[in-house]
């Protein structure tokens, strides 16, 4: 019996020998399914520093289910609220690189496509919790490898491809933000957050190495309540970039702060930056990088953010270890001349005091008559109208219920009265 099962052994790797690789797909044993994919993220343990976002690095590694590395995998990360970012995958199927998400999104998906495999979804949940997604994920390979049109030869197809006609770029990741500055540093400013508001724009040109090949920045001022004149910088890779010169010059003027005052619209500002060698993106800080303002042009007085990662080596927070900047990633209306942000934002107080933990969407909530008024037709008059419509239904609701109970109340009463 021995010798039979040695026998029949010996002519198999034989035959397995002589075979080309298609014959020896038919003999060896299926590999079936993909391995479970292996989870090491990190949790966040962070201090709160006023941050409306919530910054995550992502360690990726992408294999197929015979445990080959995929390069070229395109991952795109997503939220209810649309995409965030988008990666590829080096030749060693591996990708790194960082994101912000406010606060108010609580889980992200990742969905990784490959020429060679089946399409995968991977949920994220309770995201804010965790600092670092560690993950190796596996995908299944499909039963027939069609190759996909990829014009620019790039390595993805031109399906997943941004820039299908272009072999050094295959994607952008963006970001939008409102920040608001007081300028009174280092002395405590008296927090209505107008001195100067701007809106960010950002765009990262990613290349076929999933390195950043170009940074865009637009920036507009939306308010200049100083009197002080102020400028706007940025400081990216190292290298500080001044992108508004004079607040005062771009908006005529005007304030935009003060009530009965109208509107004044502003230019907008693009700055390009171009790094002498394409960035690794685990390199480059995650948006809106490190934004500041230079009070009344004076080098020494800059006002940062105090959660973004920095070179300056002053203050952050005054001596109440209060900000003298906000961040929100929305459209944003902010206070009047005069009027703190506590005022205006109800929900401000209670969301500090617990430490990020409640009112996380605060400043969607603002006394309607407290905030200034932006021209019609604009994103922030959108925003207003639409905060003022939440509130009007409120009200609307709230009326109804209380004549609801009245009704029900003397309903009750006229039955008890009857029946005494």
């Amino acid at each position: 019996m021995k010798k039979t099962a040695i026998g029949i052994l010996f002519i198999f790797i034989v035959m397995a020998a002589s075979c080309d690789d298609d014959d020896k797909k038919l003999l060896l044993p299926k590999k079936g399914n993909a391995p479970e994919d292996v989870v090491n993220d990190e949790t966040d343990t962070g201090e709160f520093k006023y941050q409306t976002i919530h910054d995550v690095t992502f360690d990726i590694q992408v294999y197929d289910e015979t445990n080959r590395p995929l390069p070229q995998t395109v991952i795109r990360v997503t939220s209810e609220e649309g995409d965030i970012t988008m990666a590829v995958t080096a030749d060693n199927g591996t990708v790194s690189f960082k994101i912000s998400i406010a606060n108010t999104v609580e889980m992200v998906s990742l969905v990784l496509e490959h020429p060679d495999c089946i399409t995968k979804t991977v949920d994220i949940a309770n995201i804010q919790s965790i600092s670092t997604v560690n993950r190796s994920i596996y995908l299944e390979l499909k039963p027939d490898k069609k190759p996909k049109p990829d014009r620019d030869s790039d390595g993805v197809p031109d399906d997943a491809d941004e820039f299908p006609d272009d072999p050094f770029l295959i994607g952008t990741s963006s970001g939008e933000f409102t920040i608001a500055f007081e300028d009174l540093y280092p002395q405590k400013g008296d927090a209505d957050f107008n001195d100067l508001v701007v809106k960010l724009n950002f765009k990262e040109f990613i290349d076929n190495n999933n390195m950043i090949s170009k940074i865009v920045i637009k920036s507009k001022m939306l308010a200049a309540g100083a009197g002080y004149t102020n400028q706007l910088w940025i400081c990216v890779l190292d290298k500080d970039y001044q992108l508004i010169a004079n607040s005062k010059t771009d908006l005529n003027g005007k304030f935009n702060s003060k009530q009965g005052e109208t509107y004044q619209e502003a230019l907008e500002h693009t700055q390009e930056i171009v790094p002498d060698s394409p960035a690794p993106r685990d390199r480059l800080e995650a948006m809106p990088y490190d934004p500041y303002i230079l009070c009344n042009g004076v080098p020494a007085n800059q006002v940062h953010l105090p959660f973004v990662k920095t070179k300056f080596a002053g203050k952050v927070l005054d001596t109440d270890n209060f900000p003298w900047a906000v961040l929100v990633p929305a459209d944003w209306a902010w206070p009047y001349e005069k009027i703190s942000i506590f005022t205006a934002y109800p929900e401000f107080k209670p969301w500090y005091e617990s430490k990020g933990a409640e009112y996380k969407d605060w400043y969607l909530h603002p006394e309607v008559d407290k905030v200034f008024k932006v021209s019609a037709g604009t994103a922030l008059t959108a925003y207003l109208m639409k905060v003022s419509a939440n509130l009007n239904i409120g009200i609307v609701l709230g009326i109804l219920t209380a004549l609801l109970l009245v009704i029900v109340g003397i309903n009750y009463w006229r039955k008890h009265q009857k029946s005494a």
